[in-house]
């Protein structure tokens, strides 16, 4: 096991905190239009470059509605982005949690721990990028890039 893991829930278990944080969610009267209005200019700011900006709107998403898995990868890639590890891989935890079958944020988890030099948990998330991808071509470049960094790793 490696030295960043996640915890082990079941599907009832995450189906039941789901319920509860949803219907939190109804009551706060945030619509899902006005949702995607914040997220795409979120997104805008992110493709700009504008990271310390984006992620303010990806964290008040986060906040509203925070089983949604987008908001959570946004949020964390904007944290990433902004050197700020520690928090982006808790986000990145708690999106992996939504999407276990979802590689790309263990991806983004080992690019973040590779850059606090902490290269072992790093190799074995790329590894475990590399078994959840095989096979599925949407997750190619995901595997190119695990490849890439395990090359990298093994030459160090």
């Amino acid at each position: 096991m490696s030295a960043w893991a996640l915890p082990q829930l079941s599907t009832d278990e995450l189906q039941a905190i789901r319920r509860l944080l949803d219907a939190r969610d109804a009551s706060r009267h945030l619509t899902a239009e006005k949702c995607n209005g914040f997220y795409t200019v979120g997104m805008q700011l992110y493709r700009q470059g504008n990271y310390e900006r984006a992620s303010h709107f990806f964290k008040f998403l986060r906040h509203h509605r925070p089983m949604e898995y987008r908001y959570l990868l946004a949020h964390a890639l904007s944290l990433k982005m902004q050197h700020q590890y520690d928090a982006a891989l808790k986000a990145l935890s708690a999106a992996s949690l939504l999407e276990r079958d979802n590689p790309e944020p263990l991806l983004h988890a080992a690019e973040c721990l590779f850059a606090c030099s902490r290269t072992e948990p790093a190799i074995a998330l790329m590894k475990e990028v590399e078994k959840l991808a095989k096979g599925q071509e949407k997750y190619r470049g995901l595997i190119d890039r695990a490849e890439g960094w395990l090359a990298l790793a093994a030459q160090a």
